[in-house]
């Protein structure tokens, strides 16, 4: 297992740190390729690509991507007040929770967001590089464009599936048993 620096919990590696780096290495390798470090003439150091890509770009495009799709999921699930209304209580009742419950439960629901956040993160990742590639130059590796599409679909679905199956009955158990120090 990898282990994560202190400052990284093991749920913000999997839920913003891994879909940036995945992120900026798929960039760089399928889009800008002149760019890697194969060689000590050719493309940049390798001690500069590190540190942009582990350092810098990585966390960055991981958060970024992160906020994307919680902001879309955000305005396209509001849509009246009621909604609204509905979406500051369970915001509300989430960080509840979060006060009221222990740590060792606490990374469990930090783990089944991370997971969720993955493949969301990472399945937008895939299908903007995908559409770029195929958008880009259609005839130049049609099949890695598919793939990737495809991959994009599959996170997707592991993303609505993880939050439906794993994260929402943990957190309504949660709430349940600690709905008194709510």
């Amino acid at each position: 297992m990898v282990e994560v620096p202190s400052i990284f919990s093991k749920p913000d590696f999997l839920g913003v740190l891994l879909p940036g780096y995945i992120a900026v290495i798929l960039t760089i390798v399928l889009i800008f390729p002149d760019l890697v470090p194969v060689q000590n003439n050719q493309g940049l150091s390798f001690d500069f690509f590190s540190a942009v890509v582990f350092i810098v770009a990585g966390p960055a495009i991981g958060y970024t991507l992160r906020q994307l799709h919680r902001i879309l999921y955000t305005v396209i699930s509001l849509g009246t007040l009621e909604k609204k209304e509905k979406r500051k209580q369970a915001i509300e009742q989430y960080y509840a929770l979060r006060i009221a419950i222990g740590d060792p439960e606490k990374m469990e629901l930090d783990m089944s967001e991370g997971q969720y956040d993955f493949n969301i993160s990472t399945g937008i990742v895939l299908l903007l590089i995908s559409l770029y590639l195929w958008l880009n130059n259609p005839s130049s590796l049609p099949w890695l464009s598919i793939l990737m599409m495809v991959m994009s679909g599959i996170l997707f679905v592991g993303g609505f599936l993880e939050r439906k199956e794993g994260f929402i009955p943990l957190y309504k158990k949660l709430v349940q048993k600690y709905s008194k120090l709510m």
